[in-house]
């Protein structure tokens, strides 16, 4: 495999960008994703120079914003599982935090007789543990296959979720 890097702007964005050329592949142990390609390139988000210096753990990261994976492509993640593409597309949208979003209003249920709002949802039923109710099982991960897949990931509150999917050309899910 041969591995290159160099720099690029973007309207107001700068890049690194980093391609590995011949049986490449990323692996994240920590959030137990891989992906494999015959030519993998990937766009992190340039630090400015305030935040090139080391974080507290001795380690500066970097923002990955673009992930192209191409010929013989597989993927593997805890959202989707791509068995077999040409080409897949990974977009990552700016991370953006809960307060980000348009503040909850008030429903009449959240209202107290003679109250006005703001005083909070009604108490739990007797017998309720807030918080504990029937474990949800995660979703298992759409298995697919495309001769082309898009996929844009938002970040919202430090978790990553599929945007959206977009796959053509002998699709099989």
């Amino acid at each position: 495999p041969t591995r290159r890097s160099s720099d690029l702007k973007e309207g107001p964005d700068a890049f690194d960008l980093m391609t590995v050329d011949g049986e490449a592949a990323f692996i994240d142990d920590l959030q137990n994703q891989k992906l494999h390609a015959d030519k993998i390139t990937v766009w992190m988000l340039a630090p400015n120079e305030s935040a090139r210096k080391p974080q507290a753990m001795g380690s500066s990261k970097q923002e990955v914003r673009k992930v192209l994976a191409e010929r013989n492509v597989r993927a593997f993640g805890k959202e989707f599982i791509v068995r077999q593409s040409n080409e897949l597309t990974m977009t990552f949208l700016p991370e953006t935090t809960r307060r980000d979003h348009a503040p909850v209003l008030p429903t009449a249920d959240a209202v107290k007789p003679g109250g006005g709002p703001g005083n909070g949802p009604p108490p739990p039923p007797p017998g309720a543990i807030a918080g504990k109710g029937p474990k949800k099982e995660p979703a298992p991960p759409i298995e697919l296959t495309g001769k082309k897949i898009s996929i844009h990931v938002s970040t919202v509150g430090g978790t990553k979720q599929v945007e959206g999917l977009l796959a053509t050309g002998n699709v099989y899910v």
